[in-house]
Parts: structure tokens; C-alpha cells; sequence
């Protein structure tokens, strides 16, 4: 954990100027966007893995009517 604090640590020592530069709007949003990307990208594998288990336990118990919403 000690380990882990000092490279957060360093980070912010070195990525700080840059955030705060003159151009700190552009590179604030940028990096907004590319977190809100990340969460996203995270977001859709997870529904899609739960689509995905929702489709084949329709599947399994043979219930066209689930399995027809899935496909829906």
C-alpha cells in the first residue's frame, strides 16, 4: 500500500503543472473524457455479460418467451 500512495504521489507531482498550465480547460475536459469513456466502456461489458447470462438461462429452462425478449 506504501508503494502505491508514493506513485500516486509522484504522479501528481509531475501531471499537476500540466493540469494546471494554460491550456488547463482543454486538458481538464480531455481527461474528464477519457474517465467517462473508461466507466462507459466498463458499464457496456457488464450488460452484455448480464444479457448475455439472461439469453442462455432462457435458453436452458427452454422459455421461448425469454428468449425472444432477449433477442428483442
Amino acid at each position: 500500500m506504501r508503494n502505491t500512495s508514493k506513485f500516486f504521489m509522484q504522479f501528481v507531482r509531475l501531471a499537476g503543472p500540466f493540469w494546471c498550465s494554460e491550456n488547463k480547460a482543454s486538458i481538464r475536459g480531455l481527461s474528464a473524457a477519457l474517465v467517462a469513456l473508461t466507466v462507459a466502456q466498463i458499464a457496456v461489458s457488464v450488460i452484455i455479460t448480464e444479457w448475455s447470462a439472461d439469453l442462455f438461462d432462457a435458453l436452458e429452462q427452454r422459455s421461448m418467451s425469454r428468449f425472444f425478449t432477449q433477442i428483442g
